[in-house]
């Protein structure tokens, strides 16, 4: 005599209704999580490190007693031009007797003076803690991120985000 096992398993509703309700919960757990937050953090967070790279290797070319930072009333731009007073970026005006400086793509990262800081990072006698000048992680005019630099020691992020 043979007994037959009443076996239970999952409906194809039941499944269905299961992967739909993870779903929900997933794109919840996305939205109250921000990634785009995250992604905005570590762009900062990599800004201010380059930015203290740079610091450091200007401190490191004035102690060794180097004293060329580039040209007064210049403001030196990350993003590469072929025109070096940076006419094709869109930049905003400046002050009466200060203009943009840029330099070409393929030396805008250079740290021999030809790059976007002309101190030449180079010639330091110890070595330099740069083998490339560091740009913004976005370093575009359009959405007004990159970095610039001001002979006199002055470098800032144009805006985080």
């Amino acid at each position: 005599m043979k007994i037959l096992k009443n076996e239970q398993s999952f409906t194809l509703i039941e499944l269905l209704i299961v992967i739909g309700v993870i779903a929900v919960l997933a794109v919840a757990v996305v939205v109250v999580m921000n990634p785009m937050e995250y992604f905005k953090k570590s762009r900062d967070s990599t800004r201010m490190s380059e930015l203290q790279t740079i610091n450091k290797a200007l401190g490191q070319y004035l102690a060794d007693g180097k004293t060329n930072l580039g040209l007064a009333n210049k403001v030196y731009v990350s993003i590469p031009d072929s025109s070096t007073t940076c006419v094709n970026l869109g930049l905003p005006s400046l002050p009466t007797g200060w203009e943009y400086r840029c330099s070409n793509s393929a030396n805008y990262r250079k740290v021999d003076s030809t790059g976007w800081i002309p101190v030449p990072f180079a010639s330091i006698s110890f070595g330099s803690n740069l083998a490339i000048l560091p740009i913004d992680p976005i370093n575009t005019t359009s959405t007004g991120q990159y970095y610039t630099y001001v002979t006199g020691g002055s470098w800032e992020p144009v805006r985080f985000s």
